[in-house]
């Protein structure tokens, strides 16, 4: 049999159209098979944020909300502004998102010139995230809390209910309300919170806050912190949530416990 140089000259030797298109299909497989390689690594990379099709479920057991699992050895991205520097001792919630998001808040933001950084982050312990963006979720959560007695805001041995009792009273003046307005302002204080955070506003004939209709993601870092210690208290599988863009708003990452998910990698200039 005669040795051939390279695929090239087997190619040109090839006397059969069978030839042919055995060493053609090689070259298709090889060059899919690096193709394939490319975009698995671009998608670790994470320069595009993910997609729902990307991601698994997990079902959480206390209210039973479906879950999205952000996979280990991905990576997530946090913009920073010029000059500041990443903090090691990050313990708590976090904003992440995709390098084109991030890059936002990051190296394409520029104060008196001068561009930001953004920080790459690798996931080292899956992340369950809650959908807010997801009108089904906020809607179960409404439910939930129309459903509060006054004796599950008093029970103490329950992390939630502690959690919305503690907090009411922190901030509201609660001692001239009897038992029923108690758990009626108790409730509308956290459909505010959710309406000032992931839904539209509108009031029933009671001029009460109605079930939302739709989703809308707003963000202030006061209503976005008592947030995420609303989801904190509310179920222990929760990481944190995940919000896909919208016309409103971008894709958005926010993770509790950044120290056990997420490894800080380096910084980028560009």
């Amino acid at each position: 049999m005669k040795e051939y140089k390279s695929l090239n000259d087997l190619i040109k030797s090839s006397n059969t159209s069978t030839k042919l298109h055995s060493i053609k299909s090689l070259k298709s497989l090889k060059t899919y098979t690096q193709y394939m390689k490319s975009k698995t690594e671009n998608k670790n990379y994470l320069y595009k944020f993910f997609k729902k099709s990307d991601l698994s479920f997990a079902k959480s057991p206390k209210f039973n909300f479906e879950l999205y699992v952000l996979p280990v050895n991905y990576f997530l991205w946090k913009g920073i502004d010029p000059g500041l520097k990443y903090d090691s001792s990050i313990n708590d919630n976090g904003f992440f998102a995709n390098k084109e998001v991030a890059a936002h808040y990051g190296t394409k933001k520029k104060k008196k010139g001068i561009a930001g950084t953004d920080l790459q982050f690798k996931i080292v312990n899956e992340i369950k995230l809650i959908d807010i963006g997801n009108l089904s979720n906020i809607m179960k959560i409404f439910k939930i809390l129309d459903k509060l007695t006054y004796d599950d805001l008093h029970d103490d041995s329950n992390k939630f209910h502690k959690y919305l009792k503690t907090n009411f009273i922190a901030n509201m003046n609660t001692s001239k309300y009897d038992k029923t307005e108690f758990v009626s302002k108790c409730i509308e204080m956290y459909k505010t919170l959710l309406i000032e955070t992931t839904a539209n506003y509108a009031l029933n004939s009671e001029k009460k806050i109605k079930t939302p209709t739709r989703c809308e993601r707003k963000s202030r870092e006061w209503f976005d912190n008592d947030l995420a210690n609303f989801f904190k208290s509310f179920d222990d599988e929760i990481d944190g949530w995940i919000h896909f863009h919208t016309e409103m708003f971008h894709d958005e990452i926010l993770v509790f416990d950044v120290k056990k998910h997420l490894k800080f990698i380096d910084y980028h200039l560009i």
